[in-house]
């Protein structure tokens, strides 16, 4: 089965987009409350959206474990934005673990990337 490509500047405004979404959204609960479960929901989705479809050829185990650690902090936050609009407490604590999730994914992607360098650079400075 093909994959499908998107650029990857896209993604990354897709995921900028997803971000202020999610943060206005718990921002706007205490004002807006219907509208800030549909913004939940939106960026939820669209950080669903943005981690189904981020390329992973050429990256280690531990960047590709990350990115599904991060694929599933997305499906928590998008959880979240149901017990919202159920009105039931539990969306603190599911958006509160998705974003412990994403913050512990995103350190280990860009560790593992840097280690990827250097690694890159010693090969090139050997030759």
């Amino acid at each position: 089965m093909k994959k499908i490509k998107i650029n990857p500047n896209i993604l990354g405004l897709i995921t900028v987009i997803a971000a202020i979404s999610i943060l206005s959204a718990t921002i706007l609960f205490m004002y807006q409350q219907q509208l800030s479960v549909y913004m939940l929901g939106i960026g939820g989705a669209c950080l669903v959206f943005v981690r189904l479809f981020r390329d992973t050829e050429g990256m280690t185990l531990r960047q590709k474990r990350a990115c599904r650690i991060e694929l599933f902090s997305a499906l928590l936050i998008t959880a979240a934005s149901w017990f919202m609009y159920l009105r039931q407490q539990e969306w603190l604590a599911l958006l509160l673990s998705g974003a412990i999730l994403q913050l512990y994914a995103s350190f280990i992607v860009s560790r593992e990337e840097k280690k990827l360098k250097e690694k890159n650079n010693q090969e090139s400075k050997t030759k």
